[in-house]
């Protein structure tokens, strides 16, 4: 599979696009699911479900993607993406402007083509939900055009609330991809033509 044809699913089911047309095994898995395993359950399906009116009628389509916004925590995925190194260099205004920056671009990227994603008979079934503390770690196990893959949701607990910060395809990590591109663009360029360049790639998009 291609890289970018990865980084688009990775785009997707960050936001919480998963709406596979069949859920195998779901009734029986869900009562399975106790305690916190119970919550983020829920909090996954209520992601499916919001992500299927993203491109909706207008009302409909500005809460299911509120919703979805609502379900990530941009300023840890923003902090893995720049690193901890470069994100402890940074003012605290560079980081929200990056923080902020990525979050529009990745929606931009996203949001556009969620439904249109998931319209070629996608099926998926949880292989496991783990609860530590304040990790949770999801994996779920889909298969599109007869094509079997793995993604890997990461929670983290923000404020008390349960919240993605990371996801994977295949073990391989959103945040690593983005981490390996910026850390090579800031050894030719400093942090403001960083900034800059995102700035015009959420022009382009939007």
């Amino acid at each position: 599979m291609s890289l970018s044809r990865v980084r688009v699913r990775l785009f997707a089911i960050l936001l919480g696009s998963v709406l596979g047309a069949t859920l195998f095994g779901a009734e029986k898995a869900a009562e399975a699911y106790t305690g916190e395993q119970k919550v983020i359950h829920e909090k996954m399906e209520q992601l499916f479900q919001d992500s299927k009116s993203v491109n909706a009628e207008p009302a409909e389509k500005k809460k299911a993607r509120s919703n979805i916004e609502q379900a990530v925590n941009w300023d840890a995925i923003a902090k893995k993406c720049l690193g901890e190194g470069e994100w402890r260099k940074q003012s605290a205004s560079n980081r929200k402007a990056f923080s902020g920056l990525l979050k529009q671009v990745i929606i931009l990227s996203a949001f556009d083509r969620l439904d249109k994603f998931w319209q070629e008979g996608t099926t998926y079934t949880y292989s496991k939900i783990d609860v530590k503390k304040d990790e949770a770690h999801v994996a779920a196990e889909f298969v599109i055009d007869d094509e079997p893959f793995l993604l890997e949701y990461y929670f983290g607990k923000n404020k008390g609330k349960w919240m993605i910060d990371d996801i994977a395809y295949e073990e391989f990590k959103y945040s690593e991809n983005i981490k390996e591109q910026i850390s090579a663009f800031l050894k030719e360029f400093n942090f403001a033509k960083l900034l800059d360049k995102l700035e015009k790639r959420r022009a382009e998009l939007q």
